[in-house]
Parts: C-alpha cells; structure tokens; sequence
C-alpha cells in the first residue's frame, strides 16, 4: 500500500508567543525575536512561513535534514519576520498599534 495521508511536517505560529512545529517525530519551540521598530504585524506569518520553507529546503538539497536544520531554519525564519515587522503593512499604509 501507499504511504498514509497527512503532512510530515507541521508548525503554528502565534504572533508575540512564537511558533511551534512537528516534524513526525520531535516538537520544536521557536521564540519570537525583538522587533526593533515595531510598525505592522501584516505578512509576518507569511513570511515566517516562506522563509523558513526557503532556508529549510535549500539546506535540504544539500542532504542536510536533520533536527539542527529545522531548529537553524525556525530561527532564520523568526529573525527574518521581526524584520517585517518593522516595514509599514502591505495595505502601502501603516495602523496604529494600541498597547
């Protein structure tokens, strides 16, 4: 028979608390990274998401997969997002954020 259905690989973010994931076998606890000069939260999951993807799947074709490799791609990713943070939303416009 084929293989079962389902991803081999999940992760949530959650904004300020960070991000989990779940490779099949292991959890992984990501801590969000100081934004600098917080201006928009828009696309920070997105690109969490994408960079994490690029940086994991470019080491991945090296043949280098192993647990380091998610953890040195959830780290590029969550520094990679604090970046965005700090860039006005994509709207071409920034909202006031309220404490």
């Amino acid at each position: 028979m084929g293989e079962e259905p389902g991803s081999a690989f999940v992760s949530a973010t959650a904004g300020a608390e960070g991000c989990i994931a779940y490779d099949g076998e292991r959890y992984y606890r990501q801590h969000a990274k100081p934004v600098a000069d917080m201006k928009d939260t828009m696309g920070a999951g997105d690109s969490f998401l994408t960079s994490f993807l690029m940086c994991y799947l470019d080491s991945a074709k090296r043949g280098d997969d192993g647990p380091e490799t998610i953890e040195r791609a959830l780290d590029f990713a969550a520094r990679f997002a604090s970046t965005v943070c700090g860039m006005e939303g994509s709207w071409g416009h920034g909202a006031p954020i309220s404490e």
